[in-house]
């Protein structure tokens, strides 16, 4: 293959990291790989996604546990290049590590070597009974077990398993975050890099007692008696005789019977006794993060309005909101863990949309949920984080973004202004056909090239600076300065989105920033 520039490159497609989880593997840690195998492995195929809803179908297979690994041609096992590891997003539903949707030949312009992986999602990949049964957190386990495979193999493709970097858009930095925080990862990476995911989100971790209940209800609406039901080896017992698609569909059918049809299924705290727990500790209660392991992290400002015109492109979910706003507000933004949870609503209303009908405040709405859910808990994060911090906000808005044509069909009357959105540098640094032009022109371009030279000297050598004159100074907390990416400047500033809005949202977050909440039905 050839990269923007002209570089070849190798790529190997489908390579197997873990045993299928089928079977009696369904909702079990990964298993690694032990046996060798004979002859050649075909490594051009993509390989199956995992199964997941897409457009209100299934696709995708439980036999999905492989990773796309990309090399320049002149690497072999005498070299020692620098592993850049890649997380899709996709809220723990959907999403994969296809080379038509993170296309490598823009990172492939740099001696790196660029793995992407599959791991499980939804119900295969989080649900859980809470103990040692079904413990959860197997997508994530299965990204720790990629990670381990590289340790083991990366060696033969020329990479340097003593330098790797992990890295994630959205759930996927998310993911990045937790791995922080996992002593099954530890040792597995040398550097971190969320671009707008972090986990002092409720979103991100469930409440306890809420994962458990989840999994009653799949079990009932797949057809489990769960009337007579009484452990959790019994609920295994019947999921694990239930097709796939099955599963998915009871997924599906779940997301919709919430208000809340976001990470509905997530990550647990599990026991520290549980065999492999990932993830022993609440982000949230941890008043600092110590790992050491420079990290780059940052938002964009419009976050918002992707989720946003999820809400707006669902009539009725806006007439049930209109008709109770300051409750469904509390649940649609997480404000019910406070004591005054209508009261909180009615202030955010009143700042916001004082004299507007919802209907009328996408930009409002917007905001509201770029701020309380990505630039808040950014802030605090990088206020806690005891390691090397590099803090961004891409403002570049590109010429071309997928979410102005969904939100021009939204209304002809209605006129939607907006600037960078969430997901907007996934433009800048992969290459997806089915979204863009495949070649980047103009500022589009140059901005490319900027961001791909700041991440890969991050991921060689723990600074976006590598040997190039300063522009981008670590974290100090106290002045939460920033490289600020607007357009075709990098500049430094202070005050990450410090100001009058910060300090509203902090005085209503304020004591717990992200305390948990349970899943409502509609």
């Amino acid at each position: 293959m050839l990269s923007r520039r002209g570089q070849k490159f190798n790529a190997f497609l489908g390579i197997p990291f873990a045993k299928p989880p089928i079977g009696d593997l369904r909702f079990k840690n990964p298993v690694q790989i032990t046996e060798s195998w004979n002859g050649t492995w075909d490594a051009t195929k993509y390989p199956p996604k995992c199964i997941q809803p897409l457009q209100g179908k299934i696709e995708g297979s439980e036999n999905c546990l492989y990773l796309n690994l990309y090399s320049p041609k002149f690497a072999d096992n005498r070299t020692s290049l620098p592993v850049w590891v890649f997380i899709y997003g996709g809220k723990k539903l959907f999403g994969d590590a296809a080379p038509y949707k993170y296309g490598p030949e823009y990172i492939m312009d740099k001696p790196v070597i660029l793995v992407t992986m599959s791991y499980r999602m939804g119900a295969f990949g989080f649900l859980s009974t809470e103990d040692y049964v079904i413990s959860g957190n197997f997508g994530l386990k299965d990204e720790t077990a990629a990670l381990k495979w590289i340790q083991t193999h990366i060696h033969s493709f020329g990479g340097d398993p003593h330098n790797v970097t992990i890295s994630g858009g959205s759930s996927g930095g998310i993911d990045v975050n937790l791995h922080l925080y996992s002593p099954l990862s530890k040792g597995l990476f040398h550097k971190a890099i969320s671009q707008s995911g972090h986990s002092l989100n409720s979103e991100v971790v469930h409440p306890s007692g809420t994962a458990r209940a989840l999994a009653w209800d799949l079990a009932r609406i797949v057809g489990c008696n769960t009337s007579e039901i009484r452990t959790s080896e019994e609920l295994l017992g019947c999921l694990l005789e239930i097709p796939s698609i099955t599963l998915a569909r009871a997924s599906l059918k779940l997301m919709h019977d919430y208000i809340l049809p976001f990470m509905i299924f997530g990550p647990v705290i599990e026991s520290k006794y549980n065999e492999g727990a990932f993830l022993i500790n609440d982000p949230c209660k941890d008043i600092e993060i110590s790992s050491g392991i420079p990290w780059i992290l940052g938002s964009i400002p419009d976050e918002g309005s992707q989720r946003t015109l999820t809400l707006f492109s669902k009539p009725k979910i806006i007439k049930h909101f209109e008709r109770n706003a300051e409750k469904l507000f509390a649940e649609y933004f997480r404000f019910t863990y406070h004591p005054k949870a209508i009261e909180v609503s009615k202030k955010v209303i009143a700042k916001y949309m004082p004299h507007k009908y919802l209907n009328d405040s996408f930009h409002e709405i917007s905001r509201i949920y770029a701020f309380s859910n990505f630039h808040l808990g950014t802030i605090e994060t990088a206020r806690r984080y005891k390691g090397p911090l590099y803090l961004y906000c891409y403002d570049h808005t590109n010429d071309y973004q997928y979410l102005k044509t969904y939100l021009q069909l939204l209304s002809s009357s209605t006129k939607f202004k907006i600037g960078a959105v969430h997901g907007e540098e996934l433009i800048s640094l992969f290459n997806n056909p089915l979204m863009y032009p495949p070649v980047l022109t103009g500022n589009d371009r140059i901005v490319s090239d900027q961001i791909i030279d700041l991440w890969y000297n991050f991921v060689a050598c723990g600074d976006p600076n590598g040997n190039a004159p300063k522009i981008w100074n670590p974290v100090i907390p106290s002045k939460l300065n920033y490289l600020h990416i607007h357009n075709l400047t990098l500049t430094m500033k202070e005050n990450y989105f410090i100001g009058e809005e910060y300090e509203f949202w902090k005085e209503i977050k304020t004591p717990t920033l992200c305390s948990r909440i349970s899943m409502v039905h509609s």
